[in-house]
């Protein structure tokens, strides 16, 4: 019994000792650029055949999309024949502001979607209504899809809306 308990624990010491082998990423991409403005930035690969991550304290995985810590959609105001939109801030937190102008004599419906297509709010802008919050609290962080539409089923737009921690 005594040669088990010893057995055991060293096995345990074993395991503990050893570690798991790591396989570094590597890029090898056949084409990519990098495009940025005072509104946004695009980069992107062609053709990724291998990766490598460097760094120890700061890692960068080549040829990857690094992740940015502060992400923000630019939506530009909507002019429709008859309309005029603003919904902000973006990316959202606990809630969505949408203003309107235009509206003096039709209600507005605002219908949130997640990215499978689900109604998870709705709610109505009355006529002559300028701003409308929308309370996000209750929705998990994510990408989720603003539709605007009249009284009469008229769709006038539809937002892209990420929802952040804050």
């Amino acid at each position: 019994m005594k040669k088990c308990n010893v057995i055991s624990v060293l096995l345990l010491f074993l395991a503990g000792s050893l570690s798991a082998q790591q396989i570094t990423p590597f890029v090898i991409a056949s084409a990519g650029d990098f495009y940025s403005s005072q509104n946004f930035s695009v980069s992107w690969t062609l053709g990724e055949l291998a990766t490598e991550t460097i760094g120890t304290e700061v890692i960068l995985t080549q040829g990857f999309q690094q992740p940015s810590y502060s992400t923000g959609t630019y939506v530009p105001p909507v002019s429709s024949d008859q309309f005029r939109l603003r919904v902000y801030p973006v990316p959202a937190y606990n809630s969505l502001t949408v203003q309107v102008k235009g509206n003096e004599t039709t209600d507005l419906y605002l219908d949130m979607y997640d990215a499978l297509g689900r109604k998870l709010i709705s709610a109505k802008i009355e006529a002559g209504t300028p701003e409308y919050e929308m309370d996000l609290s209750g929705i998990h962080p994510g990408m989720y899809f603003l539709k605007v539409t009249t009284a009469a089923g008229e769709s006038i737009k539809t937002y892209q809306i990420p929802k952040a921690l804050k």
